[in-house]
């Protein structure tokens, strides 16, 4: 979907960008990134937590006054004019969205862009769909799905991977992990790329608070499968024809894998230095 013109034309050049195929966990990073955020404005992130349980579940949990994750990085339909007051001087906006290409054409972009195995990240989106009642996947299997969705997910990804360099800048690259989301390490990366700068007490607070989410999140029932996790999916791409794609997609997840791989031992190096 094309980013609105509106939008587009608010835009500064400091302005940067978290960019995804859909179900690629842009929600957890950015979870873990505003709950940083709110701890340097001195406020308790945990309502951030209930807030996506409540997303999640369908539970009802407290109230917070903390900056909630979409007021931090709203997604790029927002008016860049209207971000809350708080995160003047603290960071430099940022914006999510699914929009590779439209923003990367810009001068001077920025673009934080996670990935995800491409079989993992499609399931992700089938179930998802699936939730929100949508009525193309209603008549889907899901190897109808894979079948459509893999080709799509790959052309997405490769956009990136032929323009970023072994230098993460413009363009840093971030992996979904298997067990999960994303290690110390990565935030840090996404951190750092973004210009917020924090304490490695505030990372170790925020990835408690994250730990303990997921364990309620998958203690819930909501879900039939582990939430945040990459599972094995082979036995559900036998055909010739879904391993054929998968294939293809599989080609493209191990080249942005080894850029993202470099773009951490780059960052890891600039640290050091």
């Amino acid at each position: 979907m094309p980013l609105p013109e509106g939008f587009l034309s608010a835009l500064q050049p400091t302005d940067s960008f978290l960019v995804c195929f859909p179900r690629s966990g842009s929600r957890w990073l950015r979870l873990l990134l505003s709950d940083i955020v709110n701890q340097l404005l001195d406020r308790d992130p945990s309502g951030l937590y209930d807030t996506q349980l409540e997303v999640e579940t369908g539970t009802l949990r407290y109230q917070s006054n903390c900056l909630e994750a979409k007021e931090v990085i709203p997604n790029g339909y927002v008016d860049p004019r209207e971000l809350p007051v708080e995160l003047s001087g603290l960071i430099d906006p940022i914006f999510k969205s699914h929009n590779f290409t439209q923003l990367s054409s810009r001068p001077s972009a920025r673009i934080l862009y996670l990935f995800r195995k491409p079989e993992n990240c499609l399931f992700s989106h089938y179930h998802y769909l699936l939730k929100k009642k949508h009525p193309s996947t209603l008549e889907q299997t899901l190897s109808e799905f894979f079948l459509q969705w893999f080709p799509v997910w790959t052309k997405h990804v490769s956009a990136v991977t032929l323009k970023a360099t072994p230098d993460p800048s413009p363009f840093a690259l971030v992996q979904y992990q298997d067990e999960i989301p994303f290690s110390c390490q990565q935030l840090r990366l996404a951190a750092r790329f973004l210009h917020l700068d924090y304490s490695s007490g505030m990372e170790k607070a925020a990835f408690d608070r994250f730990s303990c989410f997921l364990t309620t999140l998958n203690q819930s029932g909501e879900h039939s499968y582990p939430r945040c996790q990459n599972i094995d999916l082979s036995d559900l791409l036998e055909t010739p024809a879904l391993r054929e794609v998968w294939a293809r997609s599989r080609a493209a997840f191990e080249k942005a894998s080894r850029l993202a791989t470099q773009h951490l031992r780059s960052d890891g190096e600039e640290r050091r230095s």
